[in-house]
This record gives structure tokens, sequence and C-alpha cells, in this order.
């Protein structure tokens, strides 16, 4: 998983900054857990950026192979890379 800038820069999340999250708020659902139909969960990430930065999305990788080849896949063939948008 990263977060994607407007000029479409990468920053990988903060293992420093997670982990004192999750030492208040507890262990976090990996953003890349299987769900099934009708299943949902929240989870946070926790990224250091710099502060002059406009987040454009997450992009939530599976690695290379088979990914490249599933429709919805941030690295499909089929499509421009998936950006999960940020509320």
């Amino acid at each position: 998983m990263s977060l994607v800038d407007q000029q479409d820069r990468t920053y990988s999340p903060s293992a420093d900054g997670q982990a004192a999250y999750e030492s208040i708020n507890g262990t976090q659902p990996d953003i890349r857990n299987v769900l099934g139909p009708g299943e949902s969960f929240t989870t946070t990430a926790i990224f250091d950026i710099p502060a002059d930065i406009e987040p454009a999305g997450l992009k939530v990788d599976h690695g290379v192979w088979p990914g490249r080849l599933i429709i919805g896949e941030s690295s499909s063939f089929f499509h421009k890379r998936t950006l999960l948008m940020l509320k």
C-alpha cells in the first residue's frame, strides 16, 4: 500500500507512526485482507508526508503475478492504475 500525491509520487506507510497509533488504538486490520460478500472493516494507516503534499489517493498492491491479470488490481494490464480516494 502506498499514498500517491498529485505529482504521482508515492509514500510508504510510517512503521514508527503506525506502531505509535496502534499502541494507543489497538492493531489495525490489513487493508489487503480478503472480504466475502457483504463484509467490511475499517482501518487506519499512518503516513509521514511533507506538509505541502496534497494526497491524490491510496494504491493497494497485491504483488506482481497474478495481479497484472486481475481486473481491478492497481498494476493490471487491463486498465489505468486503481486509486482509492481518501476522505
